[in-house]
């Protein structure tokens, strides 16, 4: 079993966890990706925490209320406890990306929050996500990143290749990915090059 003592699997939500509709605020239209259960389980095997970092600017545009989004938080989290798979932490953007903050992704404060609340060596940790900003908010705060082919995935993945960035078909693919290799998700990716 891997070392896993300040490790995480920092995961964006829509387009990773459950289908990406646009603007999703209703809890009874959520549907998880393919792979999602499977690969969250592998993950959850070993002991990893998973924490959800997700930009939801549908409330700062005002498409939305914050209990709406709390709702679709409840609904995906009910979704996955079906399954045994908990999520230990949500850390949600609610601004427009006109807004001062420092918490929209590629920024690194939903990451930091996060970090300080679990003890996380952010070094330790991988993001994975369907879009640039996601793997972005990875490099910002020393983490490895997975760019998956869900949701718009396969809109950024020139840019993943780019950079160097692994590109998992699903959540499965991923995880295996992830615990293929030592404890430490830096040594992994140097060997997923």
């Amino acid at each position: 079993m891997p070392d896993v003592m300040g490790a995480a699997v920092l995961l964006d939500r829509d387009g990773t966890i459950n289908v990406d509709t646009g603007y999703v605020s209703d809890p009874a239209c959520i549907r998880l990706e393919e792979g999602v259960i499977d690969g969250l389980r592998l993950l959850t095997a070993v002991g990893l925490p998973l924490i959800i970092l997700s930009n939801q600017s549908g409330v700062g545009r005002g498409y939305f209320g914050l209990s709406d989004l709390v709702d679709v938080n409840h609904a995906i989290a009910k979704q996955l406890a079906a399954h045994d798979i908990s999520v230990a932490g949500w850390y949600i953007c609610p601004h427009a990306p006109g807004d001062d903050c420092n918490c929209r992704k590629p920024l690194p404060g939903l990451a930091l929050h996060a970090a300080q609340d679990f003890s996380l060596d952010l070094r330790r940790c991988w993001m994975i996500g369907d879009k640039r900003s996601d793997l972005q908010l990875g490099d910002a705060v020393g983490a490895s990143s997975i760019l998956l082919l869900t949701g718009e995935g396969a809109r950024h993945s020139d840019w993943a290749k780019a950079t160097g960035k692994p590109i998992c078909s699903d959540m499965v693919e991923a995880a295996r990915l992830i615990l293929a290799g030592s404890s430490y998700p830096a040594t992994q990716l140097q060997a997923a090059r």
